[in-house]
């Protein structure tokens, strides 16, 4: 699954650059449904996640995740979006967080996606042995 992102959408940051803040509500978002993707995520913040660790929740950390795993988080938290039809957790600004925390991992997998493709592939006839 990727996401689709709006070409019309101003991107201020690197895009596998992240605020501390967006890799912290993400794994916050992740971790009761899919604990093993929020571990993933709890481990970009460093070992040290005590409360005075997150003083800075500006602070920009490189996102140094496989393409697979974006596409899980992505994937995941669509899936909570999609669950997240009550009322009360919409009204909450449940729902509009997850649409955020969406568009921010859609544009990196997106990114990502993009430079894999600018990489150039071995050509079969070079890697195969004669």
């Amino acid at each position: 699954m990727r996401a689709s992102v709006n070409p019309n959408t101003a991107h201020t940051h690197q895009p596998d650059m992240f605020s501390r803040g967006t890799v912290r509500l993400t794994f916050k978002v992740l971790r009761h449904t899919y604990p093993s993707l929020a571990l993933n995520v709890r481990n970009l913040l460093g070992t040290n996640v005590s409360p005075q660790h997150f003083s800075s929740l500006s602070e920009q950390i490189h996102i140094d995740l496989e393409e697979q795993q974006i596409e899980k988080i992505v994937a995941a938290l669509y899936m909570l979006k999609e669950n997240a039809g009550n009322e009360a957790e919409q009204e909450g600004g449940y729902a509009m967080l997850l649409q955020l925390l969406i568009h921010e991992w859609g544009y990196l997998d997106d990114w990502l996606f993009s430079q894999s493709q600018m990489t150039p592939k071995p050509s079969s006839k070079s890697s195969q042995i004669h």
